[in-house]
């Protein structure tokens, strides 16, 4: 039962996801879809499965302290990847915020 409960939310969590959903009208006739539009918005999407990704193996690094009932190992395993799922967070957002910085250098111009 729990199992099904399960696949079922994690299907209606990803099918959009999956599927590029888009509510109609969404994507207009007249809009100018470049190659520069098309790679960037490639590029959000692989920084937000890279963001997803690391979120929970936070999740799973945290399931991991709970279940290391004080052994020394799995509490140095678990304090890795908390570690390293920390870092893949902030690499996460400075994926989506590196974009925005150069965008706004080159607007301005580098003085």
């Amino acid at each position: 039962m729990y199992k099904l409960l399960g696949y079922s939310i994690t299907l209606l969590l990803f099918v959009p996801i999956l599927t590029f959903a888009a509510p109609d009208g969404f994507i207009s006739k007249d809009s100018n879809i470049t190659p520069v539009s098309i790679l960037q918005n490639v590029l959000n999407l692989i920084a937000s499965a890279f963001l997803f990704g690391s979120v929970i193996f936070l999740i799973y690094s945290g399931y991991m302290f709970f279940s290391a009932e004080g052994d020394t190992e799995k509490l140095k395993t678990a304090r890795s990847n908390l570690t390293w799922s920390i870092i893949g967070i902030a690499v996460g957002l400075l994926a989506f915020a590196f974009p925005a910085v150069i965008k706004t250098f080159i607007e301005r111009g580098v003085t």
